[in-house]
């Protein structure tokens, strides 16, 4: 960590976000350099750590959703997954209250032709906490239409009221959104993708040595000369649709340092506020943990190791797993095992004991064998990295970030309600 990290070949593509016509849902950019394991903690908290707003819908009886009335195709558990993977555009989730605001429809269909019912079709109004009437608010804001449909989600579908003998297809629905993260539901996740890879070395005599030392390896051609050039054509193709991979840019003790980051957006935010998010919350991980010498959390409970590890010690925190797990080992090691920092360690480790229980069991030993020395270790460890990760916030923050927008005036507004024809056969109540 003692280079600075600098992030370069930030590039946008693809559609508009649902909320800034300036900025697009697709980026690219390099980090560099930087440990793999914090590449990975990056992406696991872009994944799953960035607050949003939605509609929660599980478990059953906690749901957000509250159908009155439902006689379309769908049922209504299918219903309320359907909406509850609409994304609600609210760009900062920290100051919505979920209390002051209520989505409802109320629709159904008594004309002879079929009626779609999307996200346009919900009316949100803002209730006013000291009694004051209620006001209804612009649907647009919440549920922009798509920047290339001009449409926005497809909710279920009202069947034509062929017979005048029965009541017409309806549907009535109320509802709350909440705030939450990925790692509670993926329906709360802000990005569709968030992935890495391993920048590639563009030196061509390195590319030329993998490339004969694959050949002699695993096609066993250890003569390139004796091959034909149809052979050798199809070799370098096959080659270069994957095995180049291999070839990428390496520190001194042959681990990947520079990174690739593809992330796209659902919409609603914008990848450099995703990331930068992101970092902010890989600082908020490890914060509770920078105290660990002087006072442990309600949630860390420290026993002597059951293994036959002389000085080991297994630390249990509860509402953690793999990120925080992952990321702490790898310093211990960094600093106090392989490092010279002081305390010194032998040893460190982490388990998940089972995918279903948010537990993680840290497992150190110190070379002294005390326990005040692991928990003193994991303390400095966790002071280090949440440093290490503000730092970083602030230099995402100053990165250049392809064309900066300039401030959007007023939120991106399209036709709130649908077009006439497709709706001259509605009854709304």
């Amino acid at each position: 960590m003692a280079a600075p990290v600098r992030f370069t070949d930030y590039t946008e593509a693809g559609p508009s976000l649902l909320t800034n016509p300036d900025r697009k849902i697709q980026a690219s950019f390099r980090a560099a350099p930087m440990h793999v394991t914090v590449a990975n903690t990056i992406r696991r908290q872009v994944l799953s750590a960035v607050p949003t707003v939605g509609f929660k819908t599980e478990p059953p009886e906690a749901s957000d959703i509250h159908i009155e009335v439902n006689t379309t195709p769908l049922v209504n558990e299918m219903l309320m997954h359907r909406i509850g993977m609409i994304p609600i555009a609210v760009t900062d989730p920290s100051t919505f209250n979920p209390e002051e605001y209520e989505f409802r429809i109320n629709i159904e269909n008594v004309g002879r032709t079929p009626v779609n019912v999307t996200a346009s079709d919900f009316v949100v109004v803002k209730k006013m906490l000291d009694g004051s009437p209620e006001v209804q608010l612009k649907t647009a804001d919440f549920f922009p239409p798509d920047p290339i449909t001009k449409e926005t989600a497809l909710i279920t579908v009202l069947r034509p009221q062929y017979n005048m003998d029965s009541p017409p297809e309806k549907l009535s629905i109320r509802a709350i959104a909440s705030v939450g993260t990925g790692r509670q539901n993926m329906r709360y996740s802000s990005v569709a993708q968030c992935s890495y890879e391993y920048t590639l070395d563009q030196d061509a005599s390195k590319r030329n040595a993998l490339f004969l030392s694959w050949m002699a390896t695993s096609k066993k051609v250890p003569d390139p000369s004796k091959v034909s050039p149809d052979r050798m054509g199809e070799l370098q193709r096959e080659f270069d649709t994957l095995e180049v991979q291999r070839c990428y840019l390496q520190n001194e003790k042959g681990e990947p340092y520079d990174f690739t980051f593809h992330v796209e957006s659902v919409g609603v935010f914008s990848v450099g506020t995703i990331l930068h998010r992101a970092i902010v919350s890989c600082a908020e991980l490890v914060t509770p943990y920078t105290a660990l010498d002087v006072e442990l959390p309600s949630n860390v409970v420290i026993n002597k190791a059951v293994h036959r590890m002389a000085g080991g010690f297994e630390m249990v925190f509860q509402n953690e797993e793999h990120t925080l797990g992952n990321l702490i080992q790898t310093y211990l090691i960094e600093r106090h095992v392989e490092g010279t920092e002081m305390p010194r360690l032998a040893y460190a480790g982490y388990k998940v004991p089972h995918p279903l229980r948010q537990e993680m069991v840290l497992l150190v030993a110190a070379t002294d064998g005390e326990q005040a020395t692991v928990i003193k270790a994991v303390a400095q460890v966790c002071t280090h990295l949440k440093a290490y990760f503000e730092s970083l916030a602030q230099t995402w923050e100053s990165a250049p970030k392809a064309d900066e927008p300039k401030p959007v005036q007023k939120t991106v507004q399209a036709a709130a309600a649908a077009p006439a024809a497709a709706r001259r056969a509605t009854k709304r109540k």
